[in-house]
């Protein structure tokens, strides 16, 4: 080998280690598993609420925690899943998620390292979970382009849920014209992961709440004058707090701050869960954020998802065409929501946090529109800076409330499958493919000297890249 060949083949091997180190992280990850302690009186509803409540708070700590990646499982009735990855001590991660109320640390385990910075996502076959197939029962006078669009709106509303309980890699698809398979590796109970798909969203609207001289109320008049009840006395409810003052295409835009809610002592500052929390820890911006509360109707009525009709993507026919979302409302919702558009429009100038109404889904801001005339008559539009795809996304959202069919029960096919191939399994392929790996690196070496060495270095740089992304 010339000297000329030594210093390219030291380049490329340093070139090649620098890439491995890069792409392939050897991480850690620690596991807490949590325990309900349920009331002895409690329904199964009101412990599902519970469960739900907890993963939601759980989620939003690991996230101002900027922990990435992480996943949170039900496993069986009664108990939660956490697994950080990236932590590589316990007492961290315990720290992270903080107390739960009602809940109970049972476990906590440093796993040991996984190859590639997402880790190897591994299907039914060899971690085991659940398989269901649905089918869709669409309405007798349902035309064909209905009943598309609806299968279309039914994997979105699934998938939007399970993304949120952190499920590896599911499979959520289309199976002939009617059907819907449903696959979540790891997850263990049938029963959790039918809910979960059965369940339905709460999508509700609200308006700004108002002082005494019809100013908006923000969460830093809360702060600042600390007052032991509801500045608008009138209206008991929940205030919800958001992150509404940022843009609306800026990341974290409507995401969940708090919920102020009264109690026997006066008011109190809590989470999804009904937790208290330190409403001085948060970041100073949050200040900024106005308090929302239900929008109702002359006779006091709250405007909900369900009065809702249709909404649908469309194009505004002006000189320049602008993308927007046509709703509709049905007769209940038609006449409340002139109430409550009659009374936004006269509460103050265009543009004014009062002439907003909120669209709201499971305490997170979707989008909040200003009210541009007094009567709307059961057909209305939400105009923006909005591109197609955005409006599309914002009315699927808007139907995603609900499933837009109901699906029949019990499921066509349910299964809890078992990982028929195992642990072993997985350890032998790993061996038989590091073996057959080496067994080719070594032919080519031997047969094509310096050629073979590089093509050998490239077989394993382009391994390394397919499990780092």
């Amino acid at each position: 080998m010339t000297r000329k060949n030594t210093i390219v083949l030291t380049l490329i091997l340093i070139i090649f280690g620098f890439s491995l180190w890069v792409l392939l992280p050897l991480e850690s990850s620690v596991h807490l598993l949590y325990q309900a302690q349920f009331p002895e009186n409690a329904t199964a509803d009101e412990k599902a609420a519970i469960i739900d409540s907890a993963s939601l708070t759980i989620q939003q700590r690991i996230e101002a925690g900027n922990v990435t990646k992480s996943k949170i499982q039900k496993q069986g009735d009664d108990r939660i899943l956490v697994q950080l990855p990236g932590i590589t001590d316990i007492d961290t991660a315990r720290s992270l998620v903080g107390q739960i109320n009602s809940f109970e640390l049972k476990e906590a385990e440093l796993h040991g390292k996984r190859l590639g910075r997402k880790g190897l996502h591994l299907g039914l076959d060899l971690v085991g979970g659940v398989h269901l197939v649905y089918q869709a029962d669409f309405t007798e006078n349902a035309t064909g382009e209905e009943q598309r669009a609806d299968m279309k709106r039914v994997l979105l509303t699934i998938e939007r849920r399970i993304d949120k309980y952190g499920v590896t890699e599911p499979i959520i698809q289309q199976m002939g014209d009617d059907r819907i398979l449903v696959q979540l590796p790891g997850f263990t109970d049938i029963d959790a992961a039918k809910s979960l798909v059965e369940q339905t969203g709460y999508l509700e609207f609200r308006e700004v709440e108002l002082n005494q001289v019809g100013q908006p109320v923000s969460l830093s008049n809360y702060l600042a004058d600390s007052p032991n009840q509801f500045i608008d006395r009138g209206e008991t409810s929940d205030r919800i707090f958001v992150k509404d003052y940022l843009n609306f295409n800026e990341d974290g835009y409507g995401s969940f701050i708090a919920l102020l809610v009264k109690t026997e002592e006066g008011i109190e500052f809590v989470d999804v869960e009904r937790n208290p929390i330190d409403i001085y820890t948060l970041p100073p911006d949050v200040a900024q954020a106005h308090s929302w509360i239900p929008a109702r109707g002359d006779d006091g009525k709250h405007l909900t998802g369900d009065l809702l009709a249709n909404a649908s993507p469309g194009i505004r026919q002006e000189m320049i065409p602008e993308p927007e979302v046509n709703i509709e409302w049905n007769s209940e919702g038609t006449i409340l929501f002139d109430e409550i558009a009659k009374r936004l429009y006269n509460s103050g100038a265009y543009g004014a946090p009062q002439r907003a109404l909120g669209i709201f889904m499971d305490n997170t801001l979707l989008s909040a529109p200003q009210i541009l005339q007094p009567e709307y008559h059961g057909v209305g539009s939400i105009t923006g800076d909005f591109t197609i795809e955005r409006v599309e996304e914002l009315a699927n959202m808007l139907k995603s409330g609900a499933l837009p069919m109901p699906l029949k029960k019990p499921p066509l096919y349910q299964e809890n499958v078992s990982a028929t191939l195992g642990a072993d399994f997985i350890q032998m392929s790993w061996m038989a493919g590091l073996i057959g790996i080496i067994l080719v690196m070594l032919f080519m070496i031997a047969y094509y000297r310096l050629p073979g060495l590089l093509a050998s270095l490239a077989l394993v740089f382009y391994g390394a890249l397919v499990l780092a992304i």
